[in-house]
């Protein structure tokens, strides 16, 4: 089971820019979150909850074999422009925005 979550927190690292950056906009100590990616321990329900909240996907998740946890995390990938009107943003000509339709990860 630590194996598990250890693996599939490594792979949701991977998916940005670096590991203290993580650490600094999820708010755990650097110390303790490199113990998460080596499997020495799992984060406590607290900062496993920040975690997943902060990849997007729920906490049970990451204990899924990495098989299923990469379907999923795949799976859970939301556009950012969720809620948010382009047209309202830039009013005119709205053919140039068509360039910029898709899907965008935070």
């Amino acid at each position: 089971m630590t194996e598990n979550y250890a693996a599939n927190l490594r792979r949701a690292c991977n998916t940005r820019p670096s590991v203290a950056l993580i650490c600094r906009e999820i708010g755990i100590n650097r110390q303790q979150f490199n113990r998460y990616l080596s499997g020495q321990t799992i984060p406590s329900r607290h900062n496993g909850e920040r975690i997943s909240q902060y990849f997007g996907v729920p906490e049970p998740v990451f204990h899924l074999s990495p098989e299923r946890f990469e379907r999923a995390l795949t799976e859970q990938r939301r556009p950012v422009t969720q809620g948010l009107v382009l047209r309202n943003a830039f009013p005119g000509d709205l053919r140039r925005l068509r360039d910029y339709i898709g899907y965008y990860e935070l």
